[in-house]
């Protein structure tokens, strides 16, 4: 197992937005994933934070990115909220986060980190 930090401090955005190609996560090796997101800070209020984890065999363009995991506004809609996500298939040479959404927030902050799992 390894750890995985897509953002190695908390990370403000104030729209849906991805992270930039530049800092994508090499994971050859691993097969699965384990996540966890979180809000550590909302400005205004929100109806919902959606984060998704998308994975691509390349990362020289956003072509053939594809999403890995969601974390559902449902599960993100408060301060201090954290959601849990895995999976064992899927997963690609390259993984980055991209927020989809923040309901009516004009910004969140959020953690995202995870454990990875190797091929057998």
């Amino acid at each position: 197992m390894a750890e995985i930090h897509f953002t190695p401090s908390p990370y403000r955005v104030t729209e849906a937005t991805t992270q930039p190609l530049d800092q994508a996560i090499e994971v050859t090796g691993y097969s699965g994933l384990d996540a966890i997101a979180g809000l550590v800070g909302i400005e205004g209020t929100t109806s919902g934070v959606s984060i998704e984890i998308i994975t691509s065999m390349q990362k020289e363009s956003e072509d053939g990115w594809v999403t890995l995991l969601t974390f559902p506004a449902g599960n993100l809609d408060t301060l201090a909220d954290f959601d849990r996500q895995s999976t064992t298939t899927g997963l690609l040479k390259y993984v980055r986060w991209k927020v989809t959404g923040i309901g009516s927030a004009t910004s969140i902050t959020f953690t995202l980190a995870g454990v990875l799992r190797p091929e057998r």
